[in-house]
């Protein structure tokens, strides 16, 4: 299995994650004329990517997802609470979007994917466990390691961690209320 970071922080989140002759992105945080620029150098187009994977609502994991959807409509998979903010805030995704359960496995092509949560300021927010001859496990955007995140990184062979989440700096830091 091979992982091409596309975008990983708060200017845009994506990854390509190919094997086994299946390719699927992980969150789609940057435009389309971005991510195929990013897709071409790799050897692929949209045309080629099998789903992609949500892990929460916020902006820097979605803005590219509108467009994505527009104009290649791939299936798009989120957890249920993820998915009915996404319905919410992108209502032309709906026949695109297929609904996951967190902590059973489901098939894309030939990659086995299980979602788990993470602890982050959104709704709901998940990692996910991908196997395919090899395991790739990601857990982005936290600030602490949970249980449920241990076991799920478990016995990978690659793991892609971002633990950039701060409730305490978030709080009393130079950020808007909001955040």
């Amino acid at each position: 299995m091979r992982a091409s970071i596309f975008a990983s922080g708060s200017s845009g989140n994506c990854l390509l994650l190919s094997g086994g002759g299946t390719n699927i992105l992980i969150d789609a945080g940057i435009s389309m004329r971005r991510l195929d620029s990013a897709l071409a150098q790799t050897g692929h187009t949209m045309r080629d990517i099998g789903g992609v994977l949500i892990t929460h609502e916020h902006s820097d994991h979605i803005s590219g997802l509108k467009m994505l959807v527009k104009h290649y409509a791939p299936p798009v998979y989120a957890p249920r609470t993820v998915a009915n903010r996404l319905r919410g805030m992108l209502p032309e995704i709906d026949d695109c979007l297929c609904e996951i359960p967190v902590g059973e496995s489901f098939e894309i092509g030939a990659m086995t994917v299980r979602a788990f949560h993470t602890p982050h300021d959104s709704a709901e927010s998940v990692g996910y466990r991908v196997e395919n001859g090899s395991v790739f496990a990601l857990a982005t955007d936290m600030g602490r390691v949970t249980d449920e995140i241990l076991a799920a990184l478990t016995g990978a062979d690659t793991a892609l961690i971002e633990s950039n989440h701060d409730e305490q700096l978030l709080r009393y830091g130079p950020y808007p209320v909001y955040l």
